[in-house]
């Protein structure tokens, strides 16, 4: 490997240490990938046959190729060590690869915790260095400029945040924007050889390509999460089955499926979004700010009226919610947000009054802020 021709040659064999599983004995020496928890071929074969005799599922083991891994660890702080900089940045002293300047800033500066592990890995033909450190938690925490102001999320994917004040933020559809650059690549590397140079290279640019596309969407979802944790102390968004949803319609022989071209685009367009990224990096977020993000089952949530509760069933390629009861004319996922806002608060124990008191209205500047980020 490519990582390997890095690193020290050692003088002999690494002994395990006990109680830590693949760290070596000598201070500062990285653990390298291997195919099974003990270094050795035969681990996973092992364990096949362990679960075997049990009578548990033995699940065969699956075959890992030299590309799967392309990263090492340092597991404690030895060996590794961050410089900090006044007024420049930081630099990363790796033993025996020397010094390296790092790039960027974090949130919370690391000289404020302890370092634990560094993960060093290659990605699209770049190296990243990962650090673990543990922080105090006072030093986590987030500003929240209204801790009092809750808010419900519908998430589409046509707009992916449609929020209970009528905020529709679009989704920025990453994956769709770089979907012609990505079929000629794929194309070329279909009529590449295997095995030879030019396929890899042409794998390397597909490589990129991806890379550059989750990249985006990362750093969006990034600062949509951040805007809304800033905003709002408490969020109610829908438990949504993600995995469920983007389940192929292909069928099988004796039940084919159908409209499975239709399908596999919307699945499509459902993991481009990202919904499972946005609730994860809300959660951690707001739990960071004192907030709390509150997950609701979403059944029922599009078709009930929020200002009457009356049912108003509509196919999805209804739009708009118009309620024969009370008159209410309404964005479709506006008028979902709302109702998730409203299971939100009954979870969380509060009453939907308190949404509304003086003081926890949101100002122009913070709806303003919103749209920025999006």
């Amino acid at each position: 490997m490519d990582e390997m021709r890095c690193l020290p040659v050692l003088s002999g064999p690494a002994k395990r240490a006990s109680g830590r599983q693949g760290s070596p004995t000598r201070p500062g020496s990285p653990r390298l990938p291997c195919a099974s928890g003990n270094g050795s071929p035969r681990g996973p074969f092992k364990a096949f046959f362990r679960r075997v005799k049990a009578g548990e599922e033995p699940g065969y083991p699956r075959f890992k190729s030299k590309t799967r891994f392309k990263s090492f660890a340092y597991p404690d702080p030895a060996g590794w060590k961050v410089i900090p900089s006044e007024g420049k940045k930081a630099k990363l002293k790796i033993t025996n690869l020397g010094i390296i300047r790092m790039r960027g800033k974090p949130r919370v500066t690391i000289g404020l915790g302890e370092p634990r592990t560094l993960t060093v890995r290659n990605w699209d033909g770049k190296w990243y260095a990962t650090i673990c450190v543990r922080y105090p938690k006072q030093a986590l925490k987030r500003n929240c400029a209204h801790t009092q102001r809750a808010v419900g999320i519908d998430l589409g994917v046509r707009s992916l945040v449609a929020t209970s004040d009528g905020d529709m933020l679009p989704a920025p559809k990453e994956l769709a924007s770089a979907m012609g650059a990505l079929k000629q690549a794929q194309r070329e590397l279909s009529r590449k050889k295997r095995g030879s140079q030019n396929r890899k290279k042409a794998q390397r640019k597909v490589a990129r390509l991806h890379g550059k596309v989750a990249r985006r969407r990362r750093e969006f979802i990034h600062q949509l999460s951040c805007a809304m944790v800033f905003l709002y102390g408490l969020i109610g968004a829908e438990d949504l089955q993600i995995k469920n949803m983007t389940r192929s319609a292909r069928g099988t022989r004796e039940k084919p499926g159908r409209n499975v071209r239709q399908k596999a685009g919307l699945n499509r367009s459902i993991l481009d979004a990202a919904f499972g990224e946005l609730l994860r990096q809300l959660a951690y977020k707001a739990e960071e700010a004192g907030g709390r993000l509150v997950q609701v089952a979403p059944n029922g949530t599009s078709q009930r009226c929020s200002e009457c509760g009356t049912l108003v069933p509509k196919m999805l390629a209804v739009r708009v919610h118009e309620c024969p009861a009370c008159g209410l004319v309404l964005d479709r996922d506006v008028n979902a947000a709302r109702n998730i806002l409203s299971l939100a608060l009954s979870k969380a124990g509060r009453e939907p009054s308190e949404v509304w008191r003086s003081g926890t209205t949101r100002s122009v500047e913070a709806r303003n802020r919103l749209y920025a980020a999006a």
